[in-house]
């Protein structure tokens, strides 16, 4: 697509010039010395917080919007790091303390893409599914920050315990209304919403029966803003499945903040990932063998 690099595939060639004129504009104004690579700004480290800025979910926000934004769109973002990085030095002053940072500690979702650029040992996370992780986090004013696991000593707690808090302070923090809707002739249950935590709505599968089919359901978390839930009852989630699939894996190229292209079989209180691919430009689906046998078990009537 032009001179539109693989990480920024998603915009077209005008798009991507009026996003990198913003970025280099905002970082001259600035003073800010810097180099680019790939979808990355190397930046001084002691402006941004970080010596290393990425550029991927910043574009897929400004594509969603007219190129004539995107110069303030940029400058929101960069002045946010900016406030971000000024909070955490006066955060580490007390981060030790649990009583003066608990009202920050939360669970957020991520894909193992995402996992797999940061040390295991950096961390306190927990697989969910297969590529779908639950992280501990610090959820700060201006972003969120991984909790390391020597935490766990420093306040004397569980990470059982910090789970349990983290996925109650979020559920509390930012609701996730929910609703059900006809989408390409199948009944669906569907949330949007502009904060990071939709996808926790997962967690709360197994006290919300309403949301299931009496087989279980299909979960589409294709990035953090969006879950889609498709109840299964019989042998029409083959055709369902035909229509969510693109539907998600579209979303989750588009972003921001993505998580899986794939769709989710919720059953029996566990998530099983039913993995799609790119093969001879078209979409294909890889499911596991125990969603095969369900699959032969349902009414076709």
């Amino acid at each position: 697509m032009g001179n539109v690099p693989e990480w920024a595939s998603f915009a077209d060639e005008e798009q991507y010039t009026a996003f990198m004129a913003a970025v280099e504009n905002y970082l001259i104004d600035h003073g800010i010395s810097y180099t680019l690579e790939g979808g990355f700004v190397n930046a001084e480290e002691d402006y941004f917080g970080s010596p290393r800025l990425g550029l991927q979910n910043m574009l897929q926000y400004c594509v969603q919007n007219p190129v004539e934004t995107y110069m303030d769109m940029v400058k929101n973002q960069f002045d946010t790091t900016r406030e971000n990085h000024l909070f955490n030095e006066e955060f580490k002053k007390i981060e030790d303390d649990f009583e003066k940072v608990k009202e920050y500690i939360g669970v957020r979702i991520y894909d193992s893409g995402y996992m797999a650029n940061i040390s295991g040992d950096a961390v306190l996370a927990r697989e969910i599914s297969e590529n779908l992780f639950a992280m501990l986090i610090f959820d700060q004013p201006y972003s969120v920050s991984n909790i390391p696991p020597a935490k766990l000593e420093k306040w004397n707690k569980t990470a059982d315990e910090l789970f349990e808090f983290g996925i109650h302070n979020m559920r509390d923090h930012y609701p996730v209304p929910i609703n059900e809707q006809d989408f390409e002739g199948f009944r669906i249950w569907y949330a949007s919403v502009g904060h990071f935590f939709v996808p926790n709505i997962i967690f709360d599968l197994k006290d919300r029966p309403e949301l299931l089919g009496s087989k279980g359901a299909l979960i589409g978390i294709p990035h953090r803003h969006a879950v889609i839930i498709y109840p299964i009852e019989d042998a029409e989630v083959l055709q369902a499945i035909n229509v969510l699939l693109p539907t998600v894996y579209n979303m989750c190229v588009q972003g921001p903040g993505s998580i899986s292209s794939s769709l989710y079989w919720y059953h029996d209180g566990e998530l099983t990932e039913l993995p799609c691919g790119v093969q001879d430009q078209s979409l294909a689906f890889y499911p596991p063998e125990n969603f095969i046998q369900f699959i032969q078990t349902l009414d076709k009537s």
